[in-house]
């Protein structure tokens, strides 16, 4: 079981550009959350776009290194195949399904967004970044979400 868990430290104030937050990762029994790095938390919308695309680069990369923005949180992503095993501090978690993965990421996303305080108002470039990162992670979905 994956599970995927998004936050912002403001809410319900609206969302900005750089708003702080936590990432928390359930995967079967191990829990991972950037409120275990000494910072507590990270630059959450930022933080998010590095993640969906390391997941979306996958076929032309194998390994991408995930370091939660403005954190010390980092977790490593190797892909051989369909299976996705995840380090932290070069100590293997788990090896999961990457579609498996993904989708979770996907409902945690959605979870996050259905509350419209989560989305960025008007002319933000990290906002921007965000959609286009969104939209090329929806399209590399092995299943319809």
């Amino acid at each position: 079981m994956i599970e995927i868990n998004i936050s912002r430290n403001d809410w319900p104030e609206p969302a900005t550009d750089f708003d702080m937050g936590e990432l928390s990762f359930l995967i079967n029994e191990e829990k991972l959350s950037t409120l275990d790095s000494p910072k507590k938390s990270c630059m959450i919308f930022l933080s998010l776009i590095e993640l969906m695309d390391i997941l979306t680069s996958f076929g032309k990369i194998n390994t991408g290194e995930f370091v939660a923005a403005d954190s010390s949180f980092a977790l490593v992503f190797k892909r051989k195949n369909a299976l996705l095993t995840i380090f932290k501090k070069k100590e293997e978690i788990a090896t999961v399904n990457k579609d498996e993965f993904s989708l979770a990421l996907h409902k945690g996303l959605s979870r996050f967004l259905q509350d419209h305080r989560n989305v960025i108002s008007g002319k933000s470039a990290v906002w921007h970044d965000f959609s286009e990162s969104l939209v090329k992670f929806k399209e590399s979905l092995s299943e319809p979400a």
